[in-house]
């Protein structure tokens, strides 16, 4: 009977060590709200549901350095399969301190993620869902633009004439030579 108890008291111990590193998760609806103002600590982690998949950002570190305090966050598109997914590493501080993901990589920005203020180690994130085409900033073009459909290039149209008129001469010949 002893031995129950030192485990269930060792259980009731190792809980909530482990649990104090693990932060807390804060669940975001953005079919009812397109913005949230979020107040994290390390390890706090943001979940929402978006794009057909459950998406992740977890303040992963709040680091000071020579410039100031900065916030690590581990971006975790499409948690359910992280093969497909991956991680994304992004470090926002008072110069860098907004961001936009394409989590589903179409070309369209979906999420934006401002860092307001650190302080007291907590960081005042703003969660805001958007659908914005980015743009490449050297060639003023789309990035992923959108493929066109194959006869919606001028090119194939321009082709398609001249071969249909190359056909109406070879036929025009054919014709010509079978009545000699």
């Amino acid at each position: 009977m002893k031995n129950y108890i030192a485990y269930i008291l060792i259980i009731l111990l190792i809980i909530p060590i482990v649990l104090a590193g693990s932060g807390r998760t804060i669940d975001l609806d953005f079919s009812k709200e397109p913005k949230y103002v979020v107040i994290m600590l390390d390890n706090d982690r943001v979940k929402f549901n978006a794009l057909d998949g459950e998406h992740t950002v977890i303040l992963h570190k709040i680091k000071d350095t020579n410039t100031g305090k900065t916030a690590e966050l581990e971006i975790y598109p499409y948690y359910q399969n992280l093969k497909e997914g991956g991680v994304e590493y992004v470090t926002l501080d008072n110069k860098a301190n907004t961001l936009k993901i394409d989590l589903d990589k179409n070309g369209v920005h979906d999420l934006k993620i401002s860092l307001v203020q650190i302080k007291d180690n907590k960081a005042l994130l703003v969660f805001e869902q958007i659908n914005e085409k980015y743009i490449n900033k050297l060639t003023g073009r789309v990035l992923n633009p959108q493929p066109k459909k194959f006869y919606e290039n001028n090119n194939f149209i321009i082709a398609g004439i001249i071969g249909l008129i190359i056909l109406i001469i070879i036929i025009i010949l054919i014709l010509k030579n079978r009545k000699k």
